[in-house]
């Protein structure tokens, strides 16, 4: 009885709406098209940073990171990080079809990896592909009829027929996280503290409830001194722990046991599915893992709230 499962929405919509709350914040400051590229941590912290190759250094109390690309300034702080290559690729694209379903996304698991389709506008879909590295080079090679015949075969008449593919690109995949993601008042959100891999789609899902968590612990702070943070830093960390590494543990799960070819996985995964899609409280019970919800709750309700 929901309205709705699942949303898609572009990223593009989400930053203008962010702007727009932003423009509100007399106490907000950005700083563009510059790049950190040292962390100083001292009496205060020290953020030396590159702009228009002039470099320049702020202070603060405390430092948020909230993109994978701050390794290189926090493993000395956050030593204890977990890693594990897949040695697969996501090819993603959009496709033009002659049929167009606004309301159903289709995920199917092929022998070579697993390809998801979700509905865009008009007749336009978002196709994600994992796949292991050799099979993602042939592909990225492929020159358009090709590539269009491949990508057919793959997910069959359920999108329709491809009339158009644009904008083919490949990213490597790699399960990343710190054990720990909160160091003193300093504080990792988001990609700086997990990378997941998408076969669950939950990594971005996992990052929205991260900036939930912590918002709401800033603002029933009374003040935000050094030594509050400190303190919203520690209590953050130990507030969503447990459903970070729970969620990294069963995407990687996914990702190294359903991911790829053997008749014996292959049919033990397709009973799965048939048993999921005959038992209600198991399909259910799945989502509610994913979601992040205590079994003891109910779904309908909670996702509604």
């Amino acid at each position: 009885d929901l309205e709705s499962l699942g949303y898609q929405l572009p990223v593009k919509e989400l930053i203008k709406i962010l702007y727009e709350n932003i423009e509100n914040k007399k106490n907000i400051e950005f700083i563009h098209e510059a790049e950190v590229i040292k962390l100083n941590n001292n009496k205060d912290l020290e953020i030396k940073y590159i702009k228009n190759k002039i470099e320049k250094n702020i202070t603060s109390n405390s430092v948020i990171f909230s993109t994978g690309a701050a390794d290189k300034l926090v493993d000395n702080i956050f030593s204890e990080k977990v890693q594990k290559n897949y040695k697969q690729n996501a090819l993603t694209c959009e496709i033009i079809t002659d049929k167009y379903n606004s309301e159903t996304a289709f995920e199917r698991f092929t022998d070579r990896g697993i390809i998801g389709i979700i509905p865009r506008n008009s007749n336009s879909w978002t196709l994600i592909y994992s796949t292991d590295e050799d099979e993602s080079e042939v592909i990225i090679k492929l020159k358009f009829p090709e590539a269009k015949e491949y990508f057919q075969n793959l997910i069959g008449d359920k999108c329709g027929k491809i009339l158009d593919l644009k904008n083919i690109k490949k990213y490597p995949l790699q399960m990343k996280y710190y054990k720990d993601f909160a160091s003193e008042n300093i504080c990792l959100l988001g990609d700086a503290a997990h990378t997941l891999h998408p076969i669950a789609a939950q990594s971005f899902n996992l990052s929205l409830r991260d900036c939930a968590y912590l918002t709401d612990m800033i603002e029933n702070s009374n003040t935000l001194e050094k030594n509050d943070f400190l303190l919203i830093f520690n209590n953050y960390n130990k507030s969503r722990i447990k459903e970070v590494t729970r969620l990294v543990k069963f995407t990687d799960f996914l990702a190294s046991f359903v991911h790829g070819n053997g008749f014996l996985r292959n049919n033990i995964i397709g009973l799965s599915f048939v048993l999921m899609d005959m038992n209600k409280n198991l399909r259910v019970n799945a989502i509610r893992y994913l979601l992040g919800v205590n079994f003891s709750q109910s779904l309908i309700s909670t996702l509604k709230d």
